[in-house]
């Protein structure tokens, strides 16, 4: 098999695997919050803290809005005064997309913007069902973005000025005339732009951007100066972006490690981490595990990257040995690697350091918080002067073959993605979320560990933390936190801490 198909399959067979696991472990609905053991030094939060007990947070949705097929809540911003959350529909059963939702919170009720309920402005998918996810929200010169992933017909971009009385304007269609750009992964506003990253499978991301809007010019991939994926085909995504010390970084998904790009004027650019950066790709020379950048945030003066980690998988040969008895043959049995996260300091340049996780640095910390089962740092945000982590956990999946099928897979050259779409289902232990005050010291205030709300929020099935924002209710600042549940549906539960003066701004919350 040449390098190009193998390539191929393996960005097939991890990206399928990836939209297996977190649409996955099913179980019954649990709030088993028994401790499980330790690797780290944890804080008992309970101890230290009175305020951080179960009863400060508060789940402010019905699972799924009323509907299980609402997985995961994609995207939240706050835009004139409404939290509103992008929602991915999806019958886990029929395997049929049902097209994205979106809903608008007030602190009191949940109105929905584009759907099927009679206050919905547009139906679902913004009028395409093959929207499947409203995979990015974010404010820009008055109107509110919403980008779409579609695996059909490309990524869509949708904006409005007013998500409850509509209407909503069409202002991308069809990937930007790439139908390869499955969707639009990541957004931020620089230099007086919008700018857009795409997924685009087989090429490579794209990154777009426009001054009004309506108009867009590619600076990666397209007709702009650098190549899609800046260069490398296998940078699929263009997972996260962030402004820093005026420049823009991209944060990609490369099934060979993550990869950091850098642009001063939003043209140019040059790699941080990376084949061609100060750091090999995923921070750490031979980890490609480590395939993604999965967010990007900035902490007092500081940019931190949170990993992404290859959910672990062993594969099994059923066989008959002696006496034609059945025996299993392990052919493949990928490690265990939690979640990282890495800081850098603009005084500093191009130098970074591991704060959680890593193989070789010293930190208080292991891989995943201790957990290797934490193979995402999904989100994060800054909240009264303190930075937040959620996670993204899921257990080992065991796979098991027979010889008839390996060799016939084989044959047609696509194990791994039978492996990724057909046979991986899998399960975790419940999202967790930590919380640093200084970026060194952790502690854990949604899991096992804590004295209230277990794993996933008391529900394994709420296997990650997809979104984060903060909204002003009554005057006062909360945490809000989005999950995915392919169970019962996803959750949004809030946390009220602190006054509103401490909160910090952020006009988007990419996926």
């Amino acid at each position: 098999m040449d390098y190009k198909i193998t390539k191929k399959w393996l960005i097939v067979g991890i990206t399928l695997m990836f939209f297996a696991s977190t649409s996955s472990g099913i179980s019954k609905k649990t709030t088993d919050t028994s401790v499980l053991p330790s690797l780290i030094k944890v804080t008992s939060v309970m101890s230290e803290n009175s305020n951080l007990s179960q009863h400060s947070w508060q789940q402010i949705n019905e699972d799924g809005f009323g509907d299980k097929h609402n997985v995961g809540t994609r995207a939240m911003t706050v835009f004139a005064g409404y939290l509103c959350v992008g929602v991915t529909n999806f019958n886990l059963s029929s395997n049929k997309v049902n097209g994205c939702e979106l809903w608008c919170y007030n602190g009191t009720d949940w109105i929905q913007s584009v759907g099927n309920r009679s206050s919905a402005t547009i139906g679902p998918g913004f009028g395409n069902k093959n929207n499947a996810e409203c995979s990015i929200l974010i404010e820009f010169k008055g109107m509110l973005y919403a980008g779409t992933a579609n695996s059909h017909n490309g990524c869509e971009l949708w904006r409005t000025n007013n998500p409850l009385k509509g209407p909503w304007e069409k202002v991308v269609d069809k990937g930007f005339g790439y139908s390869s750009n499955l969707g639009i992964w990541s957004a931020e506003i620089f230099m007086g732009f919008l700018y857009i990253g795409t997924i685009n499978f087989p090429k490579g991301c794209q990154v777009w951007r426009t001054s009004n809007g309506t108009d867009f010019e590619a600076v990666v991939g397209g007709r702009s100066h650098t190549p899609c994926g800046f260069g490398e085909s296998m940078n699929i995504y263009a997972w996260y972006m962030k402004e820093y010390n005026g420049k823009l970084l991209v944060g990609t998904q490369n099934i060979f490690g993550g990869e950091i790009w850098r642009s001063q004027d939003g043209v140019t650019w040059e790699c941080l981490v990376g084949s061609r950066g100060s750091y090999p790709r995923s921070f750490q020379i031979a980890v490609i595990y480590n395939y993604g950048i999965r967010t990007l945030t900035v902490f007092k003066g500081c940019l931190y990257a949170g990993t992404a980690a290859l959910p672990a998988f062993t594969v099994t040969l059923n066989v008959r040995g002696i006496h034609d008895k059945p025996h299993e043959v392990k052919i493949f049995n990928s490690p265990e690697i939690g979640l990282q996260i890495w800081r850098s300091n603009a005084s500093e340049d191009q130098k970074w350091q591991c704060i959680v996780g890593g193989f070789k640095e010293k930190n208080s910390s292991g891989n995943g918080f201790g957990d290797n089962h934490n193979i995402y740092a999904w989100t994060m945000k800054v909240f009264n002067d303190s930075l937040y982590v959620g996670t993204y956990n899921v257990k080992r999946e065991n796979i098991s073959l027979s010889l008839k099928d390996l060799i016939k897979y084989i044959m047609k050259g696509n194990i791994v993605y039978t492996i990724g779409s057909d046979l991986v289902m899998k399960e975790g232990d419940g999202c967790q979320v930590w919380k640093t005050n200084d970026g060194d010291h952790w502690i854990q205030i949604i899991g096992n560990e804590t004295n209230g709300l277990g794993n996933g929020f008391g529900d394994v099935n709420n296997n990650g933390v997809r979104s984060m924002s903060v909204y002003q209710i009554k005057n006062t600042n909360a945490l809000i936190i989005g999950t995915i549940n392919a169970v019962t549906g996803c959750e949004i539960w809030k946390y009220d801490e602190g006054s509103l003066q401490n909160a910090t701004s952020d006009n988007s919350t990419q996926p």
